[in-house]
């Protein structure tokens, strides 16, 4: 088990754009989204030039209620089983694309929504502890690690 630490911004202007690493489009299914614990399929894949990266796929269970910190327990699964699981989750789904970005020597992940929440992104920042993260980009806006509503998990559920 992994103890998660994030802080999570909404992202202002598009600076971010020109320090990207990677990105990956990752599509991701709950079998549970409640507000304590959340059970989820993830398959990321790689978005190369020529398309030839191979999806990696995850189950993911956290537990936890806080916002900044849970347990998350998180194992590689096959591409098939992601699959299936995926069709056990009806239209709790939601489909984004995550980019990688350095700042201060840290990995800030940039999460741009598809689909009803297109236009929404996000910046997300882990850590041993939450107050270490102390020097943020220009390009970070407003938190909203303690908003509920900016949970992926939350995300998905019907307004």
């Amino acid at each position: 088990m992994a103890k998660e630490i994030e802080r999570k911004f909404k992202v202002s202007g598009e600076a971010w754009r020109d320090e990207v690493l990677h990105s990956y489009l990752i599509e991701q299914a709950y079998l549970v989204a409640e507000r304590e614990r959340s059970v989820r399929v993830r398959i990321r894949t790689l978005l190369t030039d020529d398309g030839s990266a191979e999806p990696e796929c995850f189950l993911t269970m956290k537990f936890g209620a806080t916002a900044i910190s849970t347990d998350e327990y998180e194992y590689r699964i096959p591409f098939e089983d992601a699959r299936s699981l995926v069709a056990h989750a009806g239209d709790l789904t939601l489909t984004k694309v995550r980019h990688l970005v350095e700042f201060d020597g840290r990995t800030w992940e940039v999460d741009e929504f598809r689909g009803r929440h297109g236009g929404l992104v996000v910046a997300e920042i882990e850590s041993d502890d939450a107050e270490s993260i102390n020097n943020f980009p220009a390009w970070v806006g407003t938190e909203v690690t303690y908003d509920s509503y900016f949970k992926n998990a939350s995300l998905v559920l019907p307004k």
